[in-house]
Parts: C-alpha cells; structure tokens; sequence
C-alpha cells in the first residue's frame, strides 16, 4: 500500500528541475514553479494506487489571465498527449 502523505509530497515537491546538461546534478523544484516556468494556467492530478483513485487535486487557474481555479473534476481537452 502506498504512502499517500509521501507521494503526495513528492508531486508537490519533488519534481526534477530541467537540467542544461546532464553532467549537472539533479535540483528539485515545486509543482507551482514547474508551472510558472512552462506557462501551465491549470492542471489537475490523480493518483491511482492498486486501481483505484487514492487521491486528486487541481492547482492553478481554468484559463490564464481569469478567474476560476482548477478542480479535481475540472474537464481539460486532451489533444495528442502521445507525443
């Protein structure tokens, strides 16, 4: 069973900071910076564990620019994700 407090920790907090070369060693940085740095208004994550939904939340805003904050049911369209 997992952690949830800890992976939770981890999406907030432990994302690796983009790198110039890989010679530098890794930095963390918040979800909110990772955010800021590619332009990303609003996201909204689910953690699934074992199939079923441990936990999800919605961070930012619907569109920049406007009111409205992201929520876990919030309904993005998802284009071509695969790439």
């Amino acid at each position: 069973m997992l952690d949830l407090t800890q992976a939770i920790h981890a999406i907030e907090h432990g994302l690796l900071k983009p790198r110039a070369e890989r010679a530098d060693p890794p930095e963390r940085m918040d979800l909110l910076e990772r955010m800021a740095h590619y332009r990303v208004p609003g996201i909204s994550l689910a953690l699934v564990d074992q199939g079923e939904l441990a936990w999800a939340q919605g961070y930012g805003l619907l569109e920049a620019g406007c009111e409205g904050d992201v929520t876990p049911e919030t309904i993005f369209q998802a284009g071509s994700i695969s790439k």
